[in-house]
């Protein structure tokens, strides 16, 4: 059974499309991944997945349940997390109290329990020793991580992964796919967006293939990766 399901949705600002009838689904505990040129409607997916923005046709259901009309805070509290491609932290805030904030106010946690599950939270992703850290002081590394443990103590079902490899070097990066792994093993189902392709290949079960808001291809990594009008898209290599 599909924890979420985008069903034939479809999204435009005046004459830009960034979503053309795109249909998919993922299933509980599922990874997938996404892929596309700039500008091929990933970010605009998540919005409409995450209730920022409401499609003009079509639907999208979440735990059996038609989510198309219900708020950002709704889709919140019913499991759905996101990170954002640039980390948006309190920056005159703690790390711990960034938490706090999320545990609180996104999973609606008595303050007792979202002090308890936050430490857990902080101890997943690292950041344990930043805990009364500025959040605007920190480093790029820990800013990521700080983005990912925010979507973390709302206590997500499902966890919409916006480019969170961007700009790391290539230890901060595998030491990230680590802590996503976890998560990932943990039961949380992962969306991931993501331009470094082999820290995406590190996880996903699936992939799925963007180009001008459409869904050009999906299927297993290394298949979809190999297909030709993927490579000619996303790589511009010319098929041969």
């Amino acid at each position: 059974m599909a924890l979420l399901q985008v069903e034939d949705v479809s999204k435009r600002f005046g004459a830009i499309v960034v979503a053309d009838h795109v249909n998919l689904s993922v299933g509980a505990g599922e990874a997938l991944g996404i892929i596309g040129p700039n500008g091929a409607g990933k970010t605009s997916l998540f919005n409409l997945i995450a209730g920022r923005y409401t499609p003009d046709e079509g639907k999208i259901v979440f735990q059996d349940r038609d989510v198309t009309a219900a708020s950002m805070r709704t889709r919140c509290h019913s499991g759905i997390a996101r990170t954002f491609q640039i980390p948006q932290p309190f920056a005159r805030m703690t790390v711990f109290e960034n938490l706090m904030v999320a545990a609180t106010a996104g999973a609606r946690k008595s303050i007792a329990s979202a002090r308890r599950d936050c430490a857990e939270v902080l101890e997943r992703t690292h950041l344990s020793a930043k805990a009364n850290a500025q959040a605007g002081g920190l480093p790029l590394l820990d800013r990521k991580r700080l983005e990912l443990a925010r979507a973390l103590a709302t206590a997500p079902k499902l966890l919409l992964l916006d480019e969170v490899a961007g700009g790391l070097t290539e230890p901060e990066c595998m030491a990230l796919v680590e802590t996503i792994q976890s998560v990932r093993e943990s039961g949380v189902a992962i969306v991931w967006i993501e331009h470094v392709v082999n820290a995406l290949m590190r996880v996903i079960d699936r992939l799925v293939v963007l180009h001008f808001g459409k869904l050009l291809t999906e299927g297993k990594p290394e298949a979809v990766m190999a297909d030709a009008q993927v490579r000619q898209i996303y790589m511009g290599i010319e098929p041969t």
